[in-house]
């Protein structure tokens, strides 16, 4: 199979989870760099790291050109601590600490998710073309706080946010303009878009943290369809306003238990420690 042939995500979402998770594994020496790269080419055949401010180009002696794809391991080395890695999954009005404005934070909204990275620079993934993705590095000023809930209390409210999602996914009339084979039995669809949805982690994680995930994919998935429902949602404004507010919890309810998840790994493999 060729490039041509390969039909990658049109965005980057979970790239940044990927590349933190086995980048940490590398770190410990669970797995190989070449293994942290064929991981990221699930998404895009190609990555380039370029520099998005003239502190990080020059300190990091980054190419005005950018780098190809062994700068990002040199990224996630660097410093090689259990501090100074994590995710982060933002959303307008859930900035977890980024600045209200900047440069970092707009790509992080366009993006929705960035890696923090040792050094204090933060990687924001963007597609640059179809088989493209560029690693933005930006200088972060004020240390990150990495999200990591419990994983016991992030499990129970995922547990509930399945059932709402079940509420509502059961509540779902398919928009009539895209009723197609693959949207008019929402439950398939969802199906399908939980196994793409899936993120792949090192092997020996914490199984909590690998069910917690599999967990937020099908919420994830859920809220995908419901998304494509939206203009048919509900029969009346009142329940139109009640719908949106639900996916809005449920998509918080699903970023807050990837970074949890996801950070918990990170911080496991660097430090040895379960968590």
């Amino acid at each position: 199979m060729t490039d041509a042939d390969f039909d990658y995500p049109t965005d980057t979402q979970g790239v940044s989870s990927a590349l933190g998770a086995w980048g940490a594994a590398w770190q410990a020496g669970r797995c190989s760099p070449d293994d942290v790269l064929d991981v990221l080419g699930w998404w895009s055949a190609r990555h380039r790291v370029l520099a998005a401010d003239a502190i990080a180009a020059q300190s990091l002696s980054l190419s005005p050109r950018g780098e190809e794809s062994d700068a990002l391991l040199r990224l996630v080395r660097g410093g090689s601590s259990a501090q100074g890695l994590a995710v982060l999954l933002v959303a307008p009005g859930d900035m977890l600490g980024l600045p209200p404005r900047g440069p970092i934070t707009n790509a992080a909204l366009e993006s929705g998710e960035l890696l923090v990275v040792p050094g204090r620079y933060a990687l924001v993934p963007r597609r640059l073309d179809r088989y493209t993705i560029g690693w933005g590095v930006h200088t972060v000023e004020t240390a990150m706080i990495p999200v990591i809930h419990s994983l016991g209390a992030v499990e129970y409210d995922l547990r509930e946010g399945i059932r709402s999602a079940a509420d509502l996914l059961d509540g779902l009339r398919m928009p009539r303009s895209t009723a197609t084979d693959s949207l008019t039995d929402p439950r398939k669809k969802v199906a399908e878009l939980t196994r793409l949805a899936a993120q792949q982690l090192p092997p020996g994680v914490n199984a909590r943290a690998e069910r917690i995930l599999e967990q937020a994919a099908h919420v994830a998935a859920i809220l995908s369809v419901a998304q494509q429902a939206a203009p048919d949602f509900g029969y009346s404004v009142g329940e139109q306003h009640t719908g949106d507010s639900a996916l809005r919890d449920l998509a918080r309810t699903v970023r807050v238990a990837r970074m949890s998840a996801t950070n918990a790994v990170i911080s496991e493999l660097l430090s040895n420690n379960r968590v």
